[in-house]
């Protein structure tokens, strides 16, 4: 109760965060009412991968987010004065997989050299007790992580069991039930963080998914001037899906004829338009770029380049090394 007799709103359970800054410092708090909380290998922006209060179980289906994760855990055992708080640094990717194709291994380098700057940046929040690499979901499990934790606290091990993490679990979601209004909300905040990740390189754009629309002719002349993008130009493009501008659009085909597409009869002059982190495409028939397309100003992204340099090497002896850049 408050003051005055008025009863206290109980706090909700899952805060909406986008950023893995926010996400990894409520982690970090000993009460916070997110568990875990998953960034990709950047230190500086921490673009977050996945993050919820569901702790070890619902991390598991964030593995594939990026090419390598990093992030932390928070895991508590039992209840009330005699509770156990642990912090784990969680070092994650689906490189044993199935599906571990999506991402290739330059990727995987490219995240695998920023390492060590994402873990000093990701225990600034909150030294961790140990670190456990997990290379698949099958290790993405209770017993793996506890195993790893035991070994590194000795005089706390007669509390470290799966017993004592589930009582504390239960009696968290007993303190902090979900709505159906909170399910809704957590579910479309995962899907847009999902957007907000970077596509992987071999990953093929898909169709966005079209509202149904009365049927239309299949080919139609087009009588008054309007603007063809060519492939190469940058746009912002409008979403049925999003109800949005997508300011990272660009032009990748523009069909000189008559063309016929996944079953979808498409007009000379329509335009296809990766966009979403390069996650989705569109076709958009050029009597309907006006509505659909705008202009970006975002500079275009520096041309691609790759080479050998020599780097001067300082010893007993002054060498120089050939290193491969791009």
């Amino acid at each position: 109760m408050g003051a005055g007799g008025e009863e206290l709103s109980q706090p909700t359970l899952k805060p909406l965060f986008f950023n893995g800054e926010e996400a990894l410092r409520e982690v970090a708090r000993p009460d916070g009412l997110w568990n875990w909380a998953l960034v990709g290998p950047d230190p500086d922006k921490l673009p977050l991968s996945g993050g919820g209060s569901g702790s070890i179980e619902e991390m598991q289906d964030h593995l594939g987010a990026q090419a390598i994760s990093f992030g932390l855990l928070r895991m508590t055992f039992g209840t009330g004065h005699t509770a156990k708080t642990k912090f784990i640094y969680i070092h994650a990717s689906n490189i044993d997989d199935e599906n571990a194709h999506i991402f290739s291994m330059r990727e995987r380098s490219q995240a695998l050299a920023k390492a060590p700057l994402m873990e000093r940046a990701v225990q600034k929040f909150h030294q961790a007790q140990v670190k456990v690499e997990i290379t698949r979901a099958g290790e993405c499990t209770l017993e793996h992580i506890l195993e790893k934790l035991i070994k590194v606290s000795f005089h706390d091990q007669a509390f470290l069991t799966p017993e004592k993490f589930e009582e504390a679990m239960k009696a968290f979601r007993e303190a902090h039930p979900v709505t159906q209004e909170e399910q809704e909300k957590e579910e479309e905040a995962v899907k847009l963080i999902e957007e907000l990740a970077p596509a992987p390189e071999n990953h093929e754009p898909e169709p966005e998914e079209q509202p149904p629309k009365e049927e239309e002719p299949t080919i139609t002349k087009v009588r008054k001037k309007v603007r063809v993008f060519k492939p190469g130009d940058l746009v912002l493009v409008w979403s049925e899906h999003t109800a949005s501008w997508n300011d990272d659009g660009e032009v990748v085909e523009t069909l000189q004829e008559p063309s016929s597409h996944h079953g979808v009869q498409l007009n000379p002059g329509s335009m296809k338009v990766v966009y979403a982190n390069g996650k989705r495409f569109k076709w958009v028939d050029p009597q309907h770029a006006q509505m659909l397309l705008k202009p970006s100003k975002r500079p275009p992204a520096p041309p691609f380049k790759s080479g050998n340099l020599e780097k001067e090497t300082h010893s007993i002896f002054t060498e120089w090394h050939v290193r491969y850049f791009e």
